[in-house]
């Protein structure tokens, strides 16, 4: 930030040669980072091409060719609009999103796995059995048609996961970082089940493995924050919500969490000014 002005430099980097492919300047009002993000978004579908194994799709039922630049930024709308704070507001608008693409593209098997993820979400939100309906449907259309896609293994983890299916989660979260040993959204994944298994040093060490990876992402730190809770550190709970504050500070269900924890560590006047 300058004043009133947001820079973002973006720059494509082959990540086999180190060379830059193209790298841009933006810099605008701040009230204006919706047109922005559009403008963004359009030069790099313009300049990427989505990477899928063709070696486990049917070439009948999956062309290489990937949709439509529209239904691209669709689906970049309904992930931005899925990764904010979670209310029914946003997931209602990652959910329309995410339709639309598949309106335009209806094998775009990103999109049907964004739409699972959204509708599990949901669930955790609202605990409604026609969201977890949703997702399942929209999962089984991702596996049909790419089995094998990263965005689509870690959504059907998640699913798995919010269904009790750990086994079968456990199984797509390894076969994520098998094919792509950085995938911080599987380690996230699977650092919860090790949660779950009471492995909480195993647990922590993917969580911060993660966090390393997609620094930016909230979601990170607040599941680091919810395992230093479980284990009783409730300072270092109460140091990662406040990352995530750092990030988005109206991010109401971190407050809840930071002033959980305060509560716990005795530290009421921090845990009221959460909770206010």
């Amino acid at each position: 930030f300058l004043d009133d002005k947001l820079k973002v430099v973006v720059q494509l980097i082959n990540s086999d040669t180190g060379f830059h492919l193209f790298s841009r300047n933006f810099e605008i009002d701040v009230t204006s980072t919706g047109d922005m993000q559009r403008e963004v978004t359009e030069l790099v579908v313009a300049n990427l091409k989505l990477a899928v194994d063709t070696r486990t799709l049917d070439a009948g039922t999956y062309s290489t060719v990937v949709g439509s630049r529209d239904a691209y930024l669709l689906y970049m709308l309904g992930r931005e609009a899925a990764n904010r704070p979670v209310s029914r507001a946003n997931l209602d608008e990652a959910i329309d999103y995410f339709n639309k693409a598949l309106e335009i593209d209806a094998d775009y098997p990103a999109a049907y796995a964004g739409l699972c993820g959204a509708h599990v979400t949901m669930y955790e939100l609202v605990k409604d059995a026609a969201s977890i309906a949703d997702a399942e449907a929209a999962c089984a259309a991702a596996l049909t048609v790419a089995p094998r896609l990263p965005v689509v293994l870690n959504n059907v983890g998640r699913l798995y996961r919010q269904t009790g299916k750990l086994d079968d989660a456990e199984r797509v979260y390894l076969d994520a970082l098998a094919a792509n040993e950085r995938d911080a959204v599987a380690m996230r994944g699977l650092a919860v089940i090790r949660r779950s298994q009471q492995r909480y040093e195993e647990a922590e060490d993917l969580m911060r493995r993660a966090i390393e990876l997609q620094p930016g992402n909230w979601g990170a730190n607040n599941s680091l924050g919810n395992l230093n809770f479980l284990m009783c550190q409730f300072a270092n709970a109460a140091s990662e919500y406040r990352r995530v504050l750092f990030l988005y500070p109206d991010n109401f269900l971190t407050l809840g969490n930071l002033a959980s924890t305060s509560l716990m560590a005795g530290k009421f006047a921090h845990s009221r000014d959460a909770l206010q």
